[in-house]
């Protein structure tokens, strides 16, 4: 037997994702990097340390904005705990001029956040 309240929720859930609201669809739309690219830019000793505070103090959705030189912002996506219990965050990064950039980081044991391959890039 089907309970009403239970499909109602399933309802509400999906008109949510539908309408913006449980999505981030300039997520979708961003560019999924080679690591090599973003492994670049973050040798941008601005970027590179923006990225470490975002992933370390921001709650997901909450940017913080970069200048060096030009504006842009990095934005958390979406945090995961691994099966090993390490913490994982994916992020968006925007530069003005140019494509969005999606990519994925693990804390590893010392605190310092390490680039991985985004599990999720496949479904974009």
């Amino acid at each position: 037997m089907v309970r009403p309240a239970r499909c109602l929720g399933t309802l509400l859930l999906l008109v949510g994702w539908l309408g913006g609201c449980g999505g981030d669809r300039a997520a979708l739309t961003a560019a999924v990097p080679s690591p090599a690219a973003l492994e670049r830019l973050l040798q941008n000793p601005v970027w590179g340390q923006a990225l470490q505070e975002v992933l370390e103090t921001r709650r997901s959705g909450e940017p913080l904005r970069v200048r060096d030189g030009t504006v842009g912002r990095i934005v958390v996506l979406g945090t995961y705990r691994r099966r090993d219990g390490r913490w994982c965050r994916r992020f968006r990064i925007e530069r003005a001029g140019a494509t969005p950039l999606i990519g994925f980081a693990c804390r590893d044991p010392r605190g310092i956040w390490r680039l991985r391959p985004d599990p999720f890039a496949r479904h974009i």
